[in-house]
């Protein structure tokens, strides 16, 4: 894929870590593949498919949360295969999602977070948590 050797050839991964995790949340099935660590950025290979019958809109494209510190998704350039917001029944999206530089080998998790929902007396939020030991 000339996208992805764009973006390793610019910002070439110091170490990789493969996850091959898949979690249910909401209306979609979220795979994180792999975790790649340069000195730039960390990115995060995912796959999300919409299970649903109905088109659906990605909200929440994750947060890493490693010790204290909360990285949140950033931008780098626009050569490179992303997650598209908008993602229509039956349909996977496929990509990177590109976070803040963390540390390579400390624990992390990957988080991201669904819907809301209220019930009796409190909210609820749907989460699904990677929990990441490189």
């Amino acid at each position: 894929m000339l996208f992805r050797s764009c973006l390793e050839a610019k910002y070439p991964a110091d170490s990789t870590v493969v996850v091959n995790q898949s979690q249910f949340l909401d209306a979609f099935k979220i795979t994180v593949q792999k975790i790649e660590f340069t000195k730039f950025h960390t990115r995060a290979y995912v796959t999300i498919e919409n299970i649903s019958g109905n088109d659906e809109y990605v909200s929440d494209k994750g947060v890493i949360i490693q010790g204290k510190k909360q990285f949140e998704e950033m931008y780098i350039f626009s050569d490179y295969p992303s997650i598209s917001s908008s993602i229509p029944s039956g349909v996977e999206e496929e990509g990177y999602i590109i976070y803040k530089p963390i540390l390579s080998k400390t624990p992390f998790q990957l988080i991201f977070t669904g819907d809301t929902t209220y019930s009796g007396d409190r909210y609820y939020t749907n989460k699904a948590i990677f929990n990441i030991n490189p």
